[in-house]
């Protein structure tokens, strides 16, 4: 079982991993070497409004041009990897699997991106002389997500729902608190900033250039964050990794939201004895997520055959 090492050791280009991430208004789409090293990357905002046939077009245009501007047919690629979060999969319909499966020739494998993030750092970038495959990943966005490796096995339980964090760790708690306290009276710094408009709240709240902090939305901040960090450290305490990843929204620009977070998370950690890393795949980077589900589901799964 596992990856044929002779071969990955000799030529990373023995095929190409092939990765899809849909998440937020992006879609993340590349192709990579075995080693997790970008060949070609593309990321493009969909526009609002924009149909699910739009979408389905957009990447087979990409899919093709991705095979023949680099020469390669569907028998070099390991296969498709698939993340798509669940506001894209909604608004896409039908089917994914099916849609793509209509111009796709390829073995197509699906996971969230905190799990492809999971896979990544394992079979990507091991650290040497760190036990193989012993880690949790935790993508910190709208909601908090776990991906839990162990054993160099994705676990994800018998109802798919291993590491399950609680609503409390959601952004949307974080909200219904600002909401309550937004006026002009109560919160004028996030007022002013806001504009007004309760819409803004939370791309306030993200700024790194000094975010609104009146004293009632500190509160409600420094108890979300706060949440989030005691579900990451229960995971931790209980599951007990080699290490910890933390993963940031796929989002444009700094989030001080995360930066709070993972420093935090790093302290006590560390204090703990965890290593603890910010996950790589960030950016135009974020299709690697996808591309480490397919190199996986080859070598794991089907042998490398």
């Amino acid at each position: 079982r596992g990856r044929k090492k002779i071969l990955l050791d000799i030529s990373p280009t023995y095929k190409m991993d092939m990765g899809l991430v849909l998440e937020g208004d992006t879609l993340y789409f590349g192709v990579c070497t075995l080693h997790g090293e970008p060949v070609e990357k593309h990321a493009i905002p969909i526009p609002d409004g924009e149909t699910a046939d739009g979408v389905f077009a957009l990447i087979e245009k990409i899919y093709r041009d991705l095979l023949y501007k680099n020469d390669l047919t569907p028998g070099q690629i390991t296969g498709l990897g698939v993340c798509a979060d669940g506001a894209f999969q909604e608004a896409l319909g039908a089917s994914l699997e099916k849609r793509l499966g209509e111009f796709v020739s390829l073995p197509m494998t699906f996971g969230s991106v905190a799990e492809g993030a999971a896979l990544a750092e394992c079979d990507y970038w091991q650290p040497a002389g760190e036990p193989a495959g012993e880690l949790l990943a935790f993508r910190c966005g709208d909601g908090l997500s776990c991906a839990l490796v162990l054993g160099a096995e994705l676990r994800r339980g018998v109802h798919n729902r291993a590491a399950a964090m609680a609503e409390s760790t959601g952004v949307e708690a974080l909200l219904a608190r600002c909401r309550v306290v937004f006026s002009q009276e109560t919160a004028p710094e996030l007022w002013v900033a806001a504009g007004g408009n309760p819409g803004r709240i939370l791309p306030e709240l993200r700024r790194t250039d000094a975010p609104p902090l009146d004293p009632p939305v500190r509160e409600a901040v420094d108890g979300f964050l706060g949440n989030r960090l005691d579900a990451i450290l229960d995971a931790v305490r209980l599951l007990d990794p080699g290490r910890v990843v933390l993963l940031e929204d796929g989002a444009p620009g700094s989030d001080a939201l995360f930066d709070r977070l993972a420093a935090a998370a790093e302290e006590r950690l560390g204090e703990l004895g965890y290593p603890v890393t910010r996950s790589r795949i960030q950016g135009s980077d974020r299709f690697l997520a996808g591309a480490a589900l397919a190199t996986r589901e080859f070598f794991l799964n089907r042998g490398g055959m």
